[in-house]
């Protein structure tokens, strides 16, 4: 059953606390964000939103938290990102925590000539869980992956069939697989301010939300007033980041939203208690 599954640290501290909570309160609360095995998540925001980098931060924060238990790497396949900015991202990561995530983590690209197929990504996931032992995968994003529908078919029916598939797959292998997909754009804002979404936004079914155990919404914004700290590029505003569906909340976590203020330089996120409250309070409330 759920309720007995084992449940795993982020390794992100802006996830595994609730922001602003004193650390000898924690104990009393509930969970903010615990993994659990097997998980499907769907991860969805406007384009630019950082959907990529919140991907890798989790791939890392997991891999170096929980090596010790479960000997998991991470495999990524993200279309729009480059292998040199993505490996440069692990290394900087691995400098403050001192852990060496670059032999752990493998980064997946197609040549441009070769069809990326949802069936083919599920065989180089089952290959990687059995020679590997990866339990951390990432695909990034859901919009570049070359789909084989009938024109028949309507969106919303071929989305719910391919996520039957990667649900089957995901527990038959106990791992946690993060999709990544865009939201309409008419769910944007164009003035740099948040318009709360829904994961059910997800851009082409409502099936992304159904099926999946986990939904992240992210978001950028440059309209909040309110912040605690200079980190990073303040002209990036701060990324939002949106725990909208929790599947059994008292394991995986309370639904919630942070404030983070992001480096690209050292690839870290810090959690802005000021932005956080004034985002759950008045924009995104919980």
């Amino acid at each position: 059953a759920s309720e007995a599954m084992e449940t795993y640290p982020t390794g992100l501290p802006f996830l595994d606390r609730w922001p602003g909570v004193p650390a000898h309160q924690f104990p009393q609360q509930p969970p903010w964000w615990r993994w659990r095995l097997p998980e499907l998540v769907v991860m969805a925001g406007p384009y630019g939103s950082g959907k990529s980098t919140v991907g890798q931060m989790l791939a890392a924060g997991f891999v170096t938290a929980n090596w010790e238990t479960l000997k998991s790497g991470a495999m990524l396949c993200s279309w729009e990102d480059m292998a040199s900015e993505v490996k440069r991202n692990f290394s900087a990561f691995s400098q403050r925590t001192d852990f060496n995530l670059l032999d752990k983590v493998a980064f997946v690209r197609r040549p441009p000539e070769a069809d990326r197929l949802i069936a083919w990504y599920m065989d180089l996931v089952r290959y990687h869980r059995e020679r590997y032992g990866t339990r951390f995968f990432l695909l990034d994003p859901w919009n570049e992956m070359d789909h084989q529908k009938d024109a028949r078919m309507a969106e919303t029916d071929y989305v719910k069939e391919m996520m039957k598939s990667l649900r089957r797959l995901v527990d038959e292998l106990g791992i946690i697989l993060i999709v990544s997909t865009h939201v309409s754009a008419k769910n944007i804002r164009g003035d740099g301010t948040i318009e709360p979404f829904r994961i059910g936004h997800a851009f082409g079914s409502v099936q992304f939300a159904n099926k999946a155990d986990r939904g992240i919404c992210v978001q950028r914004s440059k309209g909040i007033a309110n912040k605690d700290q200079d980190f990073g590029d303040s002209d990036m505003g701060h990324s939002i980041i949106r725990l909208d569906k929790s599947k059994v909340e008292r394991i995986m976590g309370a639904k919630k939203t942070v404030a983070l203020r992001y480096s690209p330089d050292q690839f870290e996120f810090k959690a802005d208690i000021k932005a956080t409250k004034e985002v759950s309070e008045n924009i995104w409330k919980d």
